[in-house]
C-alpha cells in the first residue's frame, strides 16, 4: 500500500545516502511521494519507481560530504562522515552495519574504538579484496602480459600470452600472501613465491605437478628475494 511504497522510498534512500535522513530530506521525499501518487494519479509502484530514481540521483548518495555540523561552521567531521570514509578508505563501498551502528552510539570520536572498527573491517574479505587490488595497481603488475620479454634470457623459455598472464598471477599470489600473512618487509626480502609449471624455469625450479592453473610455494634462489626480484 501507500504506506509501506513512502517507507520503502525512505529506507533505501537512508541506505543510499549511509546515515539517517535529516528532517528536511524526509519532508522532500514525503513531497515527492505525494505528487507523484495523489496529485499525478501514479500508482504505488510507479511511485516507487519514480522515488528510487530520484535517491540515486541525488547529492547524498552520489557525494560523501565532510562537512561535519554545516559547510560553514569549523570543525570536525560527523559521525557517519567518519564511518563513510573508514569504509570507503578500506574497503570501497559503504559502512556495514556495525559501522552505522558505531556512529549512531558516537564511538567514532573515541580513537581506540576508532583502531577497533578499522581493524574489524580490514578483517572481512571484501577490505582484503579492495586492498589487494590496490596494491597489484599500485605496483603496476597489470602491465606485466604487455611486457616484451626476450625468449633467449631464460633457456627453453617459451614466451606465450599464458605465460605473462601466470607472471601476473603469480605478483598478484605474493602480495596476497605477504599482505595477509608475513611482514611488511617481507615485500622486498621475502625468498618464498608461488609458480606454477611454466614459471618454474624462470627460477631453475621443478614442479611436480605440471598443472598450469596449480600455484605452489617454493624458495627462491639466493640471488632473488621480494617484489623486485618475481619472474
Amino acid at each position: 500500500d501507500a504506506a509501506c511504497g513512502l517507507a520503502a522510498v525512505l529506507k533505501f534512500a537512508e541506505s543510499a545516502y549511509r546515515r539517517p535522513l535529516n528532517a528536511e530530506e524526509t519532508a522532500s521525499y514525503q513531497t515527492l511521494w505525494t505528487e507523484l501518487t495523489a496529485t499525478n494519479g501514479g500508482s504505488v509502484t510507479e511511485a516507487i519507481q519514480h522515488g528510487y530514481d530520484a535517491v540515486l540521483l541525488s547529492p547524498g548518495f552520489l557525494y560523501r560530504s565532510e562537512v561535519g555540523d554545516g559547510w560553514n561552521n569549523a570543525g570536525p567531521i560527523g559521525q557517519y562522515e567518519l564511518a563513510s570514509e573508514l569504509s570507503y578508505f578500506l574497503a570501497d563501498g559503504p559502512p556495514d552495519q556495525e559501522l552505522l551502528a558505531a556512529a549512531a552510539g558516537n564511538q567514532l570520536g573515541n580513537r581506540d574504538a576508532l583502531r577497533t572498527q578499522a581493524r574489524r573491517v580490514l578483517g572481512t574479505d571484501v577490505a582484503k579484496s579492495h586492498i589487494e587490488a590496490a596494491m597489484v595497481a599500485y605496483f603496476q603488475l597489470t602491465t606485466v602480459p604487455g611486457v616484451v620479454i626476450d625468449e633467449g634470457t631464460v633457456e627453453g623459455l617459451q614466451v606465450t600470452s599464458g605465460l605473462k598472464n601466470s607472471m601476473l598471477r603469480e605478483g598478484e599470489e605474493f602480495l596476497k600472501h605477504i599482505l595477509w600473512q608475513g611482514a611488511l618487509g617481507d615485500l622486498v626480502t621475502s625468498r618464498k613465491t608461488w609458480v606454477n609449471s611454466q614459471i618454474a624455469p624462470v627460477y631453475g625450479v621443478t614442479l611436480q605437478n605440471a598443472d598450469v592453473n596449480l600455484f605452489s610455494e617454493v624458495m627462491l634462489p639466493e640471488d632473488r628475494s621480494g617484489l623486485l626480484t618475481l619472474s
